[in-house]
């Protein structure tokens, strides 16, 4: 089964994000900060990870910069999520290695898309 990790500091949102997921087969994993993201992916090997852009403790950037620097999760596939669609966030993403990066508010249909085609590759 592919596992997905859901990183978001809101308890509404990862359970939505994650509740889509688990719908459409995949299991997921759902950390409420970046802090423990680069932990509980070294102990879970998730197949695709989704970051929050904005979180409390640790923005999703500082956690993606994070995973793109450990060789044993480097190649795992970044999506950010974000609220709000910042084209300078989109190029900050990019440049960090993000696979994609969508609104939250993305059809949930696109977002359960875009994990199957990153978790095929």
């Amino acid at each position: 089964m592919v596992k997905v990790l859901v990183a978001d500091d809101d308890a509404d949102q990862r359970f939505l994000i994650s509740r889509v997921l688990q719908r459409a087969g995949f299991e997921t994993i759902p950390v409420e900060n970046g802090a423990d993201v680069v932990s509980i992916a070294r102990a879970q090997r998730p197949d695709v990870i989704l970051l929050d852009v904005q979180m409390e403790d640790q923005d999703g950037f500082v956690t993606c910069r994070q995973l793109k620097g450990d060789p044993s999760l480097a190649a795992t596939p970044v999506v950010f999520l974000s609220g709000r669609l910042d084209p300078d966030d989109q190029r900050t993403g990019q440049e960090l290695g993000a696979a994609d990066f969508l609104r939250k508010s993305a059809d949930t249909r696109e977002l359960v898309s875009r994990v199957k085609m990153l978790s095929a590759s």
